[in-house]
């Protein structure tokens, strides 16, 4: 699976973490540094096997939990209309 932001979503990176906007409904969405590493991953091709093994090593966290931060962010931007798959 591969994964875009939908249409109408701006992006604003500030200090670690990244804005998302959806321009065309006002709706906004700050991710962290740790969700900000994940959607930009995500957005540059990786699967969500190797964002949560990098995720993993990189913040030191159980594998198991970072593949369900994983998942559990990018179903969170779907639903808010905020990234689809292709």
């Amino acid at each position: 699976m591969s994964y875009y932001l939908a249409e109408g979503v701006l992006t604003q990176k500030l200090g670690v973490q990244l804005v998302l906007m959806h321009v065309l409904n006002g709706q906004y969405f700050e991710l962290n540094g740790t969700g900000a590493f994940v959607l930009e991953e995500i957005l540059a091709g990786a699967d969500e096997l190797t964002t949560a093994t990098q995720l993993s090593r990189r913040f030191n966290v159980d594998l198991a939990r970072a593949q369900a931060d994983v998942s559990a962010l990018l179903k969170n931007l779907i639903d808010q209309a905020l990234l689809a798959l292709k």
